[in-house]
């Protein structure tokens, strides 16, 4: 079975970029379900995308993550 690697990722700025395995350890969701939800809108787009390199900028995914713990409330 495979384990989630753990990041401590609490002292990096919001413009740090990080990868997919970064977002699914802070995350609720799966790899798959991730990519569903950015699909379907409602998680943040990659800021960077190449072949095998896609990053997600830090403060997206913590702005992300609070609303969905708020409940979309602002």
């Amino acid at each position: 079975m495979l384990r989630p690697q753990k990041f401590d990722l609490s002292s990096l700025p919001d413009d740090a970029m990080v990868g997919i395995d970064a977002v699914i350890a802070m995350g609720p969701y799966g790899r798959s379900k991730f990519y569903a939800e950015m699909a379907a809108g409602r998680a943040p787009k990659p800021a960077l995308k190449a072949p095998r390199c896609t990053r997600w900028q830090l403060g997206d995914i913590r702005a992300w993550l609070r609303e969905l713990t708020d409940g979309g409330a602002e």
